[in-house]
């Protein structure tokens, strides 16, 4: 799977298949012009990808950083870099039968969490007492009165997203009245290009990126990974849907913020894959398995 939503993406996509000329052609000049020409599109990237397998297809895209990722199955899902990175995987042993079983991790990491662990599978009925303990009884029904206030008024959010996953779930908060401080790069969201638009302004972005403030920040700059430093000190929630490992905004949040909510898409389905298609302008399968055997 291959995203490519902005013209900057495009233009690195056409040197990495050798044909850097396709950057200039009026075909593809914008994002809705390569939807457009979507089936000239997906037989250059077939033509690109059938001396290569997936793994080549993979690394050769990352090394000029686009998004993109192999379509895994089921099973592959358990070794998948980022779900280990997050600890969404783990094996816990089922007390009845005592076998190891593949488990998910929670999605929610919060430093003041005083859950009961997710480091083992319950028996029936253990946690019972624990569970009604947290009731703390009956509560008090209150009088209802009129207030202005939402619900998360006062939250600090961090987010550093981009596309979908990520940007919602912190538009969500700051619909709620959460201060939301979205974190793009220096030359904005890939997503502020997608089609369609009004008045030179993405319906997509707006949609997912809505009761936010915006800052650029370069990761690659001292200074401005200070300024993240310090940002990200004062915030009490982070928003992220980075690629572990593979940048410097990651490293930074790894070395400044214990925990945080994570939004990311995992093994996109076919239904999936059409709907990045015709909003990104790019977004590749191989329809034949173009990509040779590994």
């Amino acid at each position: 799977m291959l995203c490519a939503g902005s013209n900057d993406q495009w233009h690195r996509i056409c040197k990495l298949i050798g044909r850097p000329e396709l950057a200039n052609d009026p075909r593809y000049a914008t994002p809705t012009d390569r939807v457009r020409h979507n089936h000239e599109v997906d037989a250059l990237m077939d033509a690109w990808a059938s001396t290569r397998t997936v793994e080549e297809c993979v690394a050769d895209l990352n090394t000029v950083s686009l998004p993109c990722g192999p379509v895994i199955t089921v099973q592959d899902l358990l070794k998948d870099e980022s779900l280990n990175y997050r600890g969404m995987i783990r094996t816990l042993k089922d007390p009845q039968t005592k076998a190891d079983l593949a488990m998910p991790g929670p999605v929610i990491k919060g430093s003041l969490s005083t859950s009961i662990p997710a480091g083992h599978i319950p028996a029936v009925d253990a946690d019972r007492a624990a569970i009604r303990a947290l009731r703390g009884g009956e509560r008090p029904k209150a009088a209802a009165a009129a207030s202005t206030k939402h619900a998360l008024d006062g939250l600090r959010v961090l987010e550093i997203g981009q596309y979908t996953t990520a940007p919602l779930t912190s538009r969500q908060m700051g619909a709620f009245g959460a201060d939301v401080v979205k974190i793009e790069p220096a030359a904005g969201e890939p997503a502020r290009a997608l089609p369609p638009h009004r008045d030179g302004q993405s319906y997509f972005f707006t949609l997912s990126n809505s009761d936010k403030r915006a800052i650029a920040i370069d990761f690659r700059k001292d200074d401005e990974k200070a300024l993240f430093a310090e940002l990200i000190k004062k915030a009490d929630v982070l928003v992220e849907n980075l690629k572990p490992a593979r940048s410097s905004a990651s490293a930074s949040v790894r070395t400044n913020w214990p925990g945080s909510i994570r939004g990311w898409s995992i093994a996109p389905s076919a239904a999936s894959a059409r709907i990045r298609h015709t909003t990104t302008g790019l977004a590749w399968t191989p329809r034949s398995r173009a990509c040779r055997a590994s």
